[in-house]
């Protein structure tokens, strides 16, 4: 498998809200808990759009054209990101307030955690000793008490029962450090003060079942991996946020494509098999209003990017200033 592909991959494409989702998920593991809208009257005024930028640099695209009365904004997160790289400008702001609706990837808000939990577990109550050698697992074990900080009895208790994919994201979260930002959280939190409705295009389960496709075989090889040369994989994060912030979507995209060239599993079914199916909802809400739309940076870029597909619909879809 492709070097450090699903710590990369996933870190761009899912698990928006981590310290909402695997806090509760590792206590419940640990106690052993778990056993169309109408469409817009017509405008009386004309509607004023930004003007586009040169170049495609940008995380803030607006969309209008195919009939549409008021644009729409699509704007690339990343959904987890130290806090000292975090920025969103005073335009994407203004944009969010003058929204009629605000879409993310997943409404947290309606999540069952149950099921959430459930999808987390290994199967048949195995556990990662099941999956890889006793050599292996002293080694990740080690890493986790050496690097995180989790003793080994509670990384036996919780963390072990985990699939790989979540125990993989303890170690982005090692390497994000205290305080980092979300993206969806901060969004959600001036479209709260402004009482804007927040709705998801997919649930969280819907999420999970993408990358339950990819064998725990493979996630099993990459956790190891990672922990193997953990300072490689912090290089590679180190390069996917230095082209976040330079807002190059393309430059991000083509990372991913290129550590997904043995198998294509993430550019498939992350990426467009999950872009595909949010357009026609994205055209609803589309319809019905200006709608801010807030999805992985990754979704946005590339021939299966949501950009590309909106634009072979008719939209005009341009980069514009976040500030």
């Amino acid at each position: 498998m492709s070097f450090n592909l699903l710590t990369f991959a996933t870190q761009i494409y899912v698990m928006c809200r981590l310290d909402i989702l695997l806090k509760p998920l590792i206590f419940i593991i640990a106690v052993g808990m778990v056993a169309c809208k109408g469409p817009k009257e017509t405008a009386q005024e004309e509607v004023k759009v930004d003007e586009a930028m040169s170049g495609s640099n940008s995380l803030l695209w607006q969309v209008t054209g195919n009939g549409l009365q008021e644009p729409s904004y699509l704007f690339g997160t990343m959904h987890i990101i130290k806090n000292e790289n975090y920025f969103f400008g005073k335009n994407a702001e203004k944009k969010v307030k003058s929204a009629k609706t605000v879409v993310f990837e997943v409404d947290m808000d309606n999540m069952n955690m149950m099921a959430v939990t459930k999808g987390a577990l290994m199967p048949d109550g195995k556990t990662l000793k099941d999956y890889c050698s006793e050599e292996d697992y002293q080694l990740i074990e080690d890493f986790f008490q050496d690097s995180l900080d989790i003793a080994p009895a509670m990384f036996r208790m919780a963390y072990a029962k985990m699939k790989p994919m979540f125990i993989e994201q303890m170690i982005v979260v090692a390497y994000l450090g205290e305080n980092p930002e979300s993206y969806e959280t901060n969004i959600a939190k001036i479209a709260e003060t402004k009482k804007k409705p927040i709705e998801g295009l997919e649930t969280l389960e819907q999420q999970m079942s993408f990358l339950d496709n990819l064998p725990l075989e493979d996630q099993v090889e990459t956790l190891i991996e990672t922990v193997k040369d953990y300072s490689g994989t912090k290089k590679k994060f180190d390069e996917m946020v230095a082209a976040y912030i330079a807002q190059d979507i393309e430059k991000l995209q083509d990372s991913v494509e290129e550590a997904d060239l043995e198998n294509g599993f993430y550019t498939e079914e992350l990426l467009a098999k999950r872009n595909t199916a949010w357009i026609p909802k994205l055209k609803t809400y589309f319809q019905s209003g200006s709608t801010f739309v807030a999805v992985g940076a990754g979704h946005l870029g590339g021939e299966v990017g949501v950009i590309q597909l909106l634009k072979k619909e008719g939209y005009t879809v341009v980069p514009i200033s976040m500030d």
